[in-house]
């Protein structure tokens, strides 16, 4: 799918959950590129890729929190969210 038909179907979205649902199922290849980066790198040491998957888990937990703290996000618009 080009960006451009994706990007008017999320502007069709009424609902976050359903912007989520249409990136989630025009988005080709997400699996592989969280797979991807969450691999240990050639030459890469064991404390730094340990590093690294902490400071990404760290990232996720901050997003976490600022998800919990919004609003009720099943009647939120998508303009809400941006």
């Amino acid at each position: 799918m080009k960006k451009r038909e994706k990007k008017d179907l999320i502007a069709l979205a009424t609902m976050s959950q359903e912007a989520w649902e249409i990136l989630k199922t025009t988005s080709d290849g997400v699996d592989k590129v969280k797979k991807i980066c969450l691999q240990q790198k050639a030459l890469e040491t064991i404390s730094n890729y340990f590093s690294r998957v902490i400071s990404i888990v760290h990232q996720m937990r901050k997003n976490v929190v600022a998800i919990e703290e919004s609003k009720d996000l099943e009647v939120m618009d998508v303009e809400e969210l941006m």
